[in-house]
């Protein structure tokens, strides 16, 4: 599928009919199926779109590749009865060089970039993305005195998963424990896998804070669920240890360092939730 990413001066009703183009339909598609240049004089029968009042104009159509490998066709209108010379195929042949060329390089910097902020096997962001996110939504909260909620999520009984079925199984058990628990936040939340079974959310405008407990419950009740992979049925279930600044304190490592306290006291009565500062008796 060909998706028109940019257009100058293209007649208004063909940025709808050509927004999307299958290989093979029309000149475009027909360029990049058979990843050869094709020059029309006139519009003929290969003009599988042809809105109404189209004016009399020919094409060149123009494959941008890469090692053989599709990457986009550049599509220019001519004057109808426009004759084709070898030094314009010789130029649109060296311009789509070229574009294949920056293709190419920012396809690499993209995949890069998503790489240095992207857990590689969820999906989410990972730690670099996350303390980022983190150093940022406490400068807002300083200034608005609205309250920001750091939870951390540790799957109990991931170990046995990963020893009894091995570690396919325990990779998509945390694809689908990233699926579960990105249903219980909101957009404005951070996710974040931060180690093996390890997990972060940041809750930004946490206001009124008994909102974090009842994310909290509903991630608690997801992950209780059983996980059906690869013919098995696998459960798990978690611990949450939560921070709210300014409460429990007011920079990330001290956050970081009250939510993992208490997480390991979560722990002590597994599936449940705990919040820096509570006794120490199961919530």
């Amino acid at each position: 599928m060909l998706r028109m990413s940019a257009q100058h001066q293209l007649h208004p009703e063909l940025l709808t009919l050509c927004s999307n183009i299958s290989f093979g339909t029309c000149l475009c598609g027909k360029a990049a199926r058979t990843k050869l240049i094709f020059h029309k004089s006139c519009v003929d029968a290969d003009h599988d779109i042809q809105p109404s009042g189209m004016a009399p104009h020919g094409h060149y159509c123009v494959p941008i590749l890469d090692e053989g490998t599709v990457l986009g066709v550049l599509n220019l209108y001519v004057k109808h009865g426009h004759a084709p010379s070898p030094l314009e195929m010789q130029l649109l042949e060296s311009v789509t060089n070229a574009m294949a060329g920056i293709i190419r390089r920012k396809t690499m910097e993209y995949k890069l970039e998503t790489m240095s902020y992207q857990d590689e096997l969820t999906g989410l962001a990972n730690r670099r993305k996350f303390n980022e996110a983190f150093e940022h939504a406490l400068i807002v909260a300083r200034r608005t005195q609205v309250p920001v909620a750091l939870m951390m999520l540790d799957l109990d009984r991931f170990k046995p998963v990963n020893d009894t079925y091995g570690h396919d199984v325990g990779d998509v058990l945390l694809q689908q424990v990233a699926q579960r628990v990105g249903k219980c936040l909101r957009d404005m939340d951070t996710f974040a896998r931060v180690g093996g079974d390890e997990f972060m959310i940041l809750l930004e405008m946490m206001h009124p804070p008994v909102v974090v407990r009842m994310i909290g419950q509903r991630i608690l009740a997801e992950l209780s669920r059983p996980f059906e992979i690869n013919g098995y049925s696998v459960c798990i279930g978690d611990s949450i240890g939560v921070s709210v600044f300014p409460d429990d304190g007011e920079t990330s490592d001290v956050l970081i360092k009250q939510a993992d306290i208490s997480l390991y006291k979560a722990k002590e009565t597994r599936g449940s939730i705990r919040q820096a500062g509570q006794p120490s008796r199961a919530a």
